[in-house]
């Protein structure tokens, strides 16, 4: 293997120097100790670390890995570990596993690993996340596509302007979204389409849904999607007592969204039903 076969010569630079920290070796003796395994000078190493054109062979990086005592794998592992993570290209959020190394204890200008919320991993620009504990540099990055179909989300409601604003700002959010105006067409849907997502609002042309929400549970397609009610029927005067709502979320596992609704932060937080970060 040259540097030619391998993901990036860059990378396996990163793991020769991730792999002689961990094993105890100053970064300021890294060229002596590779000087040292692979029987050359260190001006013959210089050579080797900054001109493209000298590769780096099979037995160069058997060298190193006798040298340090480790096996081949761990050594082209740069001593990292890998880690599943999230990683954002443009407006979407992306599965990754991220094979990291040292942490990064000086300036620098390239992708690591952080915790931007406790049990989220994300892979960044260091210079976007500076601020944050425990900066590991990202060694090798392999980025999962998304083949996943939109979240599909039924939504119930007899206002036609909200229904339309409501349909236009999840559908730029990238959801699959079904408008119904009627208890009725809706109930004519469920036994053949499955959603991810049915959202209903409590008062449906003078009736409730509480009996539309009990179809829904015991339906065999749409059992078990997340079912949400939105309503403004709790502010003072409304015309929902706030028992009858805690029995059929307590009883029906749902969740409930008073108005004025934020669709776009409705949006995120259904999109994220299909690709949960680990």
């Amino acid at each position: 293997m040259t540097t030619d076969d391998h993901p990036t010569r860059r990378y396996l630079l990163e793991m020769i120097r991730s792999a002689l920290t961990e094993a105890g070796f100053d970064h300021r003796i890294h060229n002596q100790e590779i000087a040292k395994a692979l029987d050359i000078t260190v001006n013959a190493v210089n050579r080797k670390l900054n001109k493209a054109d000298i590769g780096w062979s099979d037995k160069d990086i058997d060298l190193i890995a006798k040298h340090l005592s480790i096996s081949v794998a761990h050594l082209l592992r740069g001593g990292g570990e890998w880690h599943t993570a999230n990683i954002q290209i443009g407006n979407v959020t992306y599965r990754c596993q991220a094979l990291v190394g040292e942490i990064v204890t000086s300036t620098y200008n390239d992708l690591v690993l952080c915790e931007a919320r406790p049990g989220v991993k994300s892979v960044c620009r260091c210079s976007e996340v500076a601020h944050l504990p425990e900066l590991r540099k990202v060694l090798q990055l392999e980025v999962t596509p998304r083949h996943d179909s939109p979240v599909r989300v039924a939504l119930l409601e007899d206002d036609t302007d909200a229904l339309e604003a409501a349909v236009e700002i999840l559908k730029m959010r990238g959801l699959d979204v079904h408008p119904f105006d009627s208890q009725e067409k809706l109930r004519a849907r469920i036994n053949h389409e499955q959603y991810d997502v049915i959202a209903l609002d409590w008062w449906i042309n003078g009736s409730t849904v509480e009996n539309l929400i009990q179809e829904i549970r015991v339906n065999p397609k749409n059992s078990s999607c997340l079912l949400a009610i939105v309503t403004g029927e709790l502010r003072l005067g409304g015309r929902v007592e706030e028992d009858v709502l805690e029995r059929l979320i307590r009883d029906f596992q749902i969740k409930a969204y008073p108005k004025p609704l934020r669709w776009s932060l409705l949006a995120a937080e259904w999109d994220s039903l299909k690709r949960s970060p680990g």
